[in-house]
């Protein structure tokens, strides 16, 4: 006959002893006299869980990783291999200030390795935002650029075209006026484009406002 071994629910067949098998490969026993099989079974660490959902944010993030399992170790790493028990040992919440990927397991004495959890969590600076906004004015304005995100760096053009990390960098107000050819005015619009980068993030979207002063 071929015996089937079916583990509970959190365990796992560890292997047969007796009967002529052995190992973990299928068990089938000619019977001609009594004869005695052992099967193996082991509990396995539940898998770790992750308090924060992989995602884009524009902020840093807090990760925290726990197991139900008690009494059990976990590692992990965070460049996207996976964890080992020679990995670094949880100890307490993982800063996440830069794009990564959390991989973690748990151990515990007697029982098999749990399942690996995994996420990854990517950081993007926030799109910047214009004030004023875009729009028609009867005079000249000083546009101001924000951002959401810290230690971001603006890039920004005002020849409409796409800003990259070779443009112009942010530092003061941008003044906003027409282009006189003499007494008259001949551009009155202006398109301002901008995008903010981080070391470790993903760029931000291109933000895009057009002034069109009227005076």
């Amino acid at each position: 006959m071929t015996l089937t071994p079916t583990p509970a629910p959190g365990s796992v067949f560890t292997g047969w002893q007796g009967g002529g098998c052995a190992g973990t490969a299928s068990c089938t026993v000619t019977l001609t006299a009594d004869t005695t099989v052992t099967v193996g079974f082991a509990l396995r660490v539940a898998t770790p869980s992750l308090s924060l959902a992989g995602g884009t944010y524009n902020l840093p993030q807090v990760v925290s990783i726990r197991t139900a399992t008690p009494g059990a170790t976990i590692h992990y790493t965070t460049n996207g291999t996976p964890p080992t028990t020679a990995s670094p040992v949880y100890s307490g919440p993982i800063s996440v200030t830069r794009t990564m990927t959390i991989k973690a397991m748990a151990a515990a004495s007697g029982m098999v390795d749990s399942y690996l959890a995994s996420a990854t969590y990517t950081l993007q600076a926030a799109t910047p935002t214009f004030s004023p906004a875009g729009g028609i004015y009867t005079f000249p304005q000083s546009v101001s650029i924000a951002d959401a995100s810290p230690g971001v760096t603006i890039y920004y053009t005002t020849d409409g075209s796409t800003p990259t990390t070779t443009s112009r960098v942010y530092t003061l107000p941008i003044v906003v006026q027409p282009v006189f050819n003499g007494s008259l005015p001949i551009i009155t619009a202006t398109t301002v484009k901008t995008m903010a980068v981080a070391p470790g993030w993903s760029p931000s979207p291109v933000a895009s406002a057009t002034y069109d002063i009227r005076l």
